[in-house]
């Protein structure tokens, strides 16, 4: 079973914890989607490398030999896709989505 702490990272076994606070852009309120998506990298540290030099990033990265990482806090955002791309409810129903 998994807590999350007050940092907003989840406490697990399964989970190893690589926090990069240059992909964290402000609080997150609420979770109103789960974006998933395959980076181009051909490893998990060269993606590591990438959220090092900031901008986007994801909370969580699953490698290819199947470990888990914690990348971002749960009570921060990230840019998964860009700033500039908006997810599909915000262009549906901008006014309800949030």
């Amino acid at each position: 079973m998994s807590q999350l702490n007050a940092d907003g990272m989840l406490e697990s076994p399964r989970i190893q914890t690589r926090r990069f606070l240059s992909i964290e852009h402000g609080d997150l309120d609420a979770a109103r989607a789960i974006v998933v998506h395959q980076t181009d990298s051909s490893s998990a540290q060269s993606t590591f490398n990438a959220y090092l030099a900031g901008g986007n990033g994801a909370h969580f990265l699953i490698d290819k030999d199947g470990t888990l990482y914690q990348t971002a806090s749960l009570l921060k955002r990230c840019y998964h896709v860009g700033r500039l791309i908006k997810s599909r409810c915000l262009e549906l129903t901008p006014t309800t989505c949030g």
